[in-house]
């Protein structure tokens, strides 16, 4: 508790010295660093949650896909993705539900109010790893990337091969299809995509 109040003497105390000296830029400076303290409070956050989740995941018979903690409309969600190579059940889903409710009531560090969401990815699920893109050669896929090919930032088409780092996607331009190149190492995020 202390590195928040600490935290809030130090944001009070940059606040005061800018508006007394009249500068804007204090203000600048004191989102910043709060966006820089939530951010860091969200990621604890999910790794504290992913590592309760582990023994919970071997106990079901799942494994996770994703998790996020974000605030939306003033609520914070605490979501969990978790799946099978079969599918996830409901059962499945209530089961791990019960437990993870359970851990979190347990290990109390959360310090907000939140609503707890477990559930599957769904039809767009993210693929965050190396082995999530290999199992996804031959879906289609969207993918996001750190540094522009030929002025594109984002591609959807059909993941072809994954490959020594390069992800080789078929994607249609207008109406030509073309081969596009992807080096992993470039890749922001990507998720399966629904195509139509």
């Amino acid at each position: 508790m202390w590195v928040v109040e600490e935290l809030c003497f130090s944001v009070a105390l940059e606040l005061y010295k800018g508006l007394e000296s009249g500068c804007p830029l204090s203000l600048f400076i004191l989102f910043s660093r709060w966006e820089v303290y939530m951010m860091n409070i969200i990621e604890k956050t999910i790794e504290k949650v992913e590592k309760l989740m582990l023994p919970i995941c071997a106990e079901t018979g799942t494994y996770l896909v994703d998790t996020l903690y974000e605030e939306e409309n003033g609520t914070w969600h605490l979501r969990i993705f978790v799946d099978t190579d079969e599918g996830l059940t409901m059962e499945e889903c209530v089961a791990v539900t019960e437990l993870i409710s359970a851990k979190l009531d347990e290990k109390d560090f959360i310090a907000e109010e939140y609503l707890l969401e477990v559930s599957s990815p769904g039809a767009e699920r993210p693929l965050k790893t190396a082995v999530d893109l290999e199992k996804a050669v031959g879906s289609h896929v969207n993918v996001t990337i750190k540094e522009a090919i030929d002025g594109i930032f984002e591609f959807q088409g059909d993941l072809l091969s994954f490959d020594s780092n390069i992800l080789v996607l078929e994607c249609l331009f207008k109406t030509r299809k073309k081969k596009v190149e992807i080096d992993y190492h470039n890749v922001k995020k990507a998720r399966l995509a629904v195509k139509f």
